[in-house]
């Protein structure tokens, strides 16, 4: 569960445990859940292990990305450093570069990334993406 970002390769992990100490198979919903569990459990370790990495500086940093500044402003900063490029223009290319300029100057460093497998990091940075932060 700390190596592999799929519940299915946990089940089949577990499975091939099984098999290999010649154990009965517990039904499918057993398995869903057991792996859902340990899943859950190494996420929350890990987690944690990150954030016992952080600097308190930059905690703040991304506190601040989930607020917004005023009510007139509906998205969080966390929406602005998910966007994504757009098209190789002169102006796009140029509201890259000042996002670029942005992200570099949010000081908040990989350290806390160092060991984790980078499969694991591209599942969470999926999840991160996919999340919503906006003012209600």
């Amino acid at each position: 569960a700390q190596v592999m970002t799929h519940p299915a390769d946990l089940i089949n992990a577990v499975i091939e445990r099984l098999r290999a100490e010649r154990c009965e198979l517990f039904r499918f919903a057993t398995l869903d859940r057991l792996v859902h569990r340990v899943r859950n459990v190494a996420h929350r370790r890990i987690f944690r292990r990150v954030v016992g990495r952080l600097t308190p500086s930059e905690i703040q940093h991304l506190d601040a990305l989930l607020k917004t500044r005023e009510i007139v402003q509906r998205q969080s900063d966390f929406q602005e450093l998910k966007e994504s490029p757009k098209r190789p223009s002169l102006t796009p290319l140029e509201r890259l570069l000042d996002h670029l300029d942005w992200l570099e100057g949010l000081e908040i460093g990989e350290g806390a990334l160092r060991d984790l497998p980078p499969a694991l990091v591209r599942h969470f940075a999926s999840q991160a993406k996919a999340l919503l932060v906006a003012f209600p």
